[in-house]
């Protein structure tokens, strides 16, 4: 019996999900083309300084005093999404499976807590899979991740 309750509070979350939008006072920005124009702009500049100071760096990094090479060795630890994945994941389980609640409004607030949780989680997988295929294809994965296959 537990669980069809637990199937119900997935399928809840699932048409909740699936629900318009209330409508609400805030407005939807709609993008004109200036708007692109500035965003081409900058994804042009960006690729520009990628192609120009990734060599250089590169060529200089071995020279940085150790504290630097401290900070962005921890800076990349940070964008390790097995750090924001396993806890989030197992919270997202954990809601998931936890047992019925009393009041209802407890209810609504664990279903909105875990309709945020399962976007952060597939936002964090699914960039994270994004740009490992992406480094894979033109040929720029982590350092620690040379010898894999």
């Amino acid at each position: 019996m537990p669980q069809i309750g637990r199937l119900a509070r997935v399928r809840r979350l699932w048409l909740a999900l699936r629900r318009p939008a209330k409508r609400s006072s805030l407005r939807i920005q709609v993008f004109g083309a200036f708007d692109a124009w500035v965003a081409l702009c900058t994804l042009l500049l960006v690729a520009a300084a990628f192609i120009v100071a990734d060599p250089i760096v590169l060529l200089i990094k071995d020279d940085w005093p150790d504290p630097v090479r401290g900070f962005f060795a921890t800076i990349t630890d940070l964008g390790d999404s097995a750090i924001w994945l396993v806890p989030s994941g197992i919270v997202l389980i954990a809601l998931i499976f936890h047992g019925p609640v009393k009041k209802r409004s407890h209810g609504l607030i664990v279903e909105r807590v875990l309709a945020r949780l399962s976007f952060f989680f597939v936002a964090v997988a699914g960039s994270g899979l994004l740009i490992t295929v992406g480094k894979r294809l033109i040929g720029r994965v982590r350092p620690n991740h040379v010898g894999e296959a």
